[in-house]
């Protein structure tokens, strides 16, 4: 009944915006994004990590424009440095190029199927979406064509209980954060059973409520928010360690392998080499570049800038280390 309730009151609210603006003329976006120098004075955490430059993307409010957002949940980005943002309440996925500017958009509200997309991945032209609303995830090409789609909601293998976050090996896996299961499920690219592991617990293959999934080389990475906790596995889930965080939701790793998580706690970023010794932090409460609001997702692209789904913001950033 409660997912029932859920999924009428998403159709509701998206038929009463369906009307909207849902161009996705690349050369038309609704503004432009914004480059603000971020010296390192200006930081307050202790120690801190430098940024030199964040460019905002959105932020004035709500809104279904082009380049706009309600609550923005998911990011990722390309080997081209395209970013693609999971718009939520708006129902559709944005493009936009490596400076930020929109390209174009998929979704519900742009003629397609997912209703409450939330994690988002990509692997080479191929881009996954989580689709909270349905427990399904779709995979589309990079220019949001849809390709298939596998899963519902459930206990079995390929069934889902609440899909937050997503993320995708060098060989094109697929593993999922299966948030009310309490498990990490990994798929062939096309939705195929590849393995399971986890439980509801505290020990080192239990999780309480698994939000953020990252990939790095051979090693995968979990925010196992109820425990308070990153753990750290092979791909074929077997525990290697293991450290302890608080607020710790988003997570991803930068091109030497170092990680980066989002804390909606303190709202800012917090960094850890390989093996989970802390390094520092960024950022603060606010509305200002460099500046987060219940920040939930994060994504390091391959030239490592880091890039901030800042939901209740309604915008993203792209943080210049």
């Amino acid at each position: 009944m409660k997912r029932y309730f859920l999924l009428v009151l998403i159709i509701g609210t998206l038929a009463s915006c369906s009307s909207q603006n849902n161009s996705s003329n690349p050369s038309s976006p609704s503004s432009n994004p914004t480059v603000t120098p971020m010296p390192t004075s200006t930081l307050t955490a202790t120690p801190t990590i430098s940024i030199s430059s964040a460019v905002t993307i959105g932020g004035t409010g709500s809104g279904t424009g082009n380049g706009q957002f309600n609550r923005p949940y998911g990011i990722t980005t390309d080997s081209s440095g395209n970013i693609y943002v999971a718009d939520s309440a708006n129902a559709r996925i944005q493009k936009f190029n490596s400076s930020g500017v929109y390209q174009t958009q998929w979704g519900y509200s742009a003629g397609s199927t997912v209703l409450y997309p939330y994690g988002i991945a990509s692997s080479g032209t191929t881009v996954y979406v989580s689709d909270d609303a349905t427990g399904v995830i779709y995979y589309f090409t990079n220019t949001g064509t849809f390709l298939n789609k596998w899963g519902s909601w459930g206990t079995g293998s390929g069934q889902f209980e609440r899909v937050w976050d997503l993320s995708v090996d060098s060989s094109g896996n697929v593993y999922v954060a299966d948030y009310d299961n309490n498990r990490i499920q990994k798929f062939t690219g096309t939705g195929s059973p590849v393995t399971t592991w986890g439980s509801f617990g505290t020990g080192n293959t239990n999780f309480q409520y698994p939000w953020g999934i990252a990939i790095f080389s051979s090693y995968c990475y979990v925010t196992d928010i109820g425990n308070g906790r990153v753990l750290k596995f092979d791909l074929n889930g077997n525990y290697q360690s293991q450290w302890a965080t608080t607020g710790g939701y988003g997570i991803s790793c930068d091109p030497s392998g170092n990680v980066v998580l989002t804390n909606v706690s303190s709202n800012d970023l917090l960094f850890y080499d390989p093996s989970g010794n802390y390094k520092g932090s960024y950022g603060a409460t606010g509305s200002l570049p460099g500046q987060f609001n219940y920040p939930v997702a994060i994504n390091v692209d391959s030239s490592g800038n880091y890039l901030v789904a800042d939901t209740n913001n309604n915008r993203f950033q792209k943080l210049t280390p």
